[in-house]
């Protein structure tokens, strides 16, 4: 995916240039622009919306450098940034139209940079201080966690009737890792509960955000990085199989029911057994992440190895279990949760992991941002 956006992105610059090189009609313009629409329609097939992301010295998408980010961050993104233009969203449905209509306003780098206007295809969005000019048209950089959870219950309910939507799922996952690439180095946003039967899906959501940005944090890249997303996202998929009045209850749970909720990790990794699309480090996840060297569930064979990406997912998973309110509990304090994590460094949990957890990705977390703030459209370093 990475290599087939990094194409569609140079051949977006290889027509706004050629246009100046050439002509507007140019069979070579035209040939760009309709190379640039194809492979983002491909794109479309794994998901509805392409967002990359310019920073000062790199163009992103899912949180990886683009091969040819140096030569766009120099050309088509630059023309971009003239404008306060930090990230482009293109959206299921484009048109070559609207991507001429794109280029018609980047064209001719010596005059003074116009308003830009976006369509219904192709939004624009910025990260830092700076506004688009003119009648820029902002988009919701990435979701709030809220929503993803929301858009989680169906993914989930999509796999276990054997139905899944892959472009809801992807989707979702480019949403995350969005929202990551965005967050690094200000603040990780993480969702809150309401209600206490919104917990499995707003857990999960700040598992997966969590997951992403640590792995990221440990030199985890590509593919690599978002099958670990997609992983994540997964992990607790076999909790659709405990009935809701185990899950959500208040009290005590019996014997019987503690059962089913041991049984979630191998009903998950049973799930997600040839679903097509699905990672295998997923059905790894949802298998592991509940064990321990010194224990856990399943049981398995002594000498067992666990996978990296099921260790990640481990400490993102214990760390919001621990700071969100639960109905025999208040969430704890970051500093109490690390403390709990930290007794268990060299036994439960890997040194290197907690100390890149603790330093670089818990500090830099907020519990779910004001309601008014909800719905962001733009985010600042302040």
């Amino acid at each position: 995916m990475l290599d087939l956006i990094d194409r569609a992105m140079c051949s977006l610059q290889a027509a706004l240039f050629g246009r100046e090189v050439y002509s507007r009609e140019h069979p070579a313009v035209g040939g760009n622009m309709k190379g640039a629409h194809d492979l983002l329609t491909k794109a479309f097939h794994q998901m509805e919306q392409v967002t990359i992301l310019a920073f000062e010295d790199r163009v992103v998408f899912h949180n990886d450098k683009l091969p040819s980010s140096s030569t766009l961050a120099e050309g088509l993104f630059r023309r971009l940034h003239q404008r306060g233009v930090e990230a482009v969203s293109f959206r299921r449905g484009l048109t070559c139209d609207e991507i001429r209509a794109m280029l018609d306003q980047l064209e001719d780098a010596t005059k003074e940079p116009e308003k830009i206007k976006g369509s219904a295809h192709i939004r624009f969005g910025w990260i830092g201080s700076t506004e688009p000019r003119g009648e820029a048209q902002p988009f919701k950089l990435a979701g709030n966690p809220r929503r993803q959870a929301g858009v989680l219950q169906h993914v989930w309910r999509d796999i276990r009737t054997g139905k899944p939507g892959q472009g809801e799922l992807m989707t979702l996952v480019a949403d995350i890792c969005t929202s990551v690439s965005i967050s690094r180095g200000i603040t990780l946003p993480l969702a809150s509960l309401k209600t206490h039967d919104e917990y499995t899906f707003v857990h999960t959501i700040n598992v997966a955000l969590l997951s992403t940005s640590l792995a990221e944090e440990v030199g985890m890249r590509g593919d690599a990085l978002l099958d670990l997303t997609v992983a994540a996202v997964l992990h607790d998929i076999g909790k659709r199989m405990i009935p809701k009045s185990v899950l959500n209850k208040d009290g005590k749970l019996t014997d019987d029911e503690w059962k089913l909720v041991r049984r979630h990790p191998e009903d998950g990794a049973r799930l997600l057994f040839g679903a097509p699309d699905i990672p295998a480090v997923a059905l790894i996840v949802a298998f592991e992440h509940h064990m321990y060297p010194d224990g856990g569930y399943p049981r398995v064979a002594a000498g067992w190895k666990m996978h990296l990406a099921s260790r990640i997912v481990q400490v993102a998973d214990v760390f919001d279990a621990l700071r969100t309110d639960r109905p025999y509990r208040k969430g704890m304090s970051l500093q109490k949760a690390l403390e709990i994590l930290q007794k268990d460094a060299g036994t439960r949990y890997e040194h290197a992991l907690l100390d890149a957890f603790a330093r670089r990705v818990a500090v830099n977390t907020q519990r779910e941002l004001p309601e008014a703030a909800s719905d962001i459209t733009r985010i600042r370093s302040a």
